[in-house]
């Protein structure tokens, strides 16, 4: 475990809300379960995070069409 890694748990865990790599700037995805970390990656630099209705939003500027499913009988 790098010490980033080990600076981010520890960090994560004392709800220490100071920067943990002097001089960087980055953008980290954490999953969270039942109130534990459970792991955490690096967003990089060709990829956004946004919810589904942003990106729906995102997809309709750029011209797409977006069309939900028909729904069958059964439901």
């Amino acid at each position: 475990m790098s010490s980033l890694h080990a600076n981010l748990i520890v960090s994560i865990k004392e709800k220490v809300i100071t920067p943990l790599i002097p001089d960087a700037t980055t953008k980290i995805v954490l999953s969270i379960e039942s109130g534990k970390l459970v792991a955490f990656r690096n967003v990089r630099e060709d990829e956004i995070t946004a919810s589904f209705d942003t990106f729906l939003h995102y997809a309709k500027q750029a011209g797409w069409k977006v069309i939900p499913p028909k729904e069958s009988k059964d439901e």
